[in-house]
């Protein structure tokens, strides 16, 4: 019974290990797929032209770094652990390491959130900059209404000061 438990585990690790770096692709490829197609949507997206869509804008962005950036840099540490796993079988059987495909690797996934980060940070500065815009666009609007509303009635006041001084004159 031993010895065919030995034979069945040492036939079982292959799989095993083919399963787990099965998984791992899959995985890879499902994340550097949701960070790429984002990093695009991000660089292409449209600032909004009054305050209202801005603002929404900045808090559409605000709950996608709360939600799915979070789950997706949880799935980048766990790619990581597994890829060590994975790592560690094969050293542990002393079987050759494990080269993920071509652009699956742990660093090609980091380069990928790398770039979502540097979209996202462009993309950051470019909401903040297009509501500074708006705002300061809505408080010089208002500054010209006010400032012409005060000078008419500074007009109106001065003209109603000289019919008041005028018939006393008379």
């Amino acid at each position: 019974t031993t010895e065919i438990y030995t034979l069945s585990l040492h036939d079982a690790l292959p799989i095993l290990i083919f399963d787990l770096q099965h998984d791992y692709e899959e995985r890879t490829k499902a994340l550097k797929s949701k960070v790429t197609s984002k990093s695009q949507e991000l660089e292409g997206a449209g600032l909004g032209d009054d305050y209202v869509t801005s603002k929404n804008l900045i808090n559409e962005f605000r709950q996608y770094r709360k939600t799915e950036k979070r789950e997706w840099v949880g799935e980048q540490e766990e790619l990581q652990s597994l890829f060590n796993i994975i790592q560690a079988k094969l050293k542990t059987h002393k079987r050759p390491v494990y080269v993920p495909p071509q652009g699956l690797s742990v660093d090609d996934v980091e380069d990928d959130m790398n770039n979502l980060n540097a979209a996202e940070s462009k993309r950051r500065t470019s909401l903040n900059a297009q509501l500074r815009a708006i705002l300061d666009q809505l408080r010089a609007d208002f500054a010209d209404k006010a400032n012409a509303f005060a000078e008419t009635a500074f007009l109106r006041s001065e003209e109603h000061t000289s019919e008041l001084q005028s018939p006393a004159t008379s």
